[in-house]
């Protein structure tokens, strides 16, 4: 899978659990991690009249995160 389909797959998770009309900016790119290995750095940047985001919603994101990958 490209750099890209999992950029744009990550942004369509962030999207269906944040809601598009919060997201101001997204962005995905690689990094390194604390070993040394492949990683990747993902931003989602809220918009300053969003809504608190619960810890459900996080956690939700980052486990369908997570399982993409």
């Amino acid at each position: 899978m490209s750099e890209d389909e999992i950029r744009r797959e990550l942004v369509r998770i962030a999207v269906s659990e944040i809601g598009k009309k919060n997201i101001a900016s997204t962005s995905v790119k690689p990094d390194v991690d604390f070993d040394g290995g492949e990683a990747l750095e993902v931003l989602v940047v809220l918009k300053p009249d969003a809504p608190s985001i619960s810890g459900e919603t996080y956690t939700s994101f980052l486990l369908r995160s997570y399982d993409f990958l």
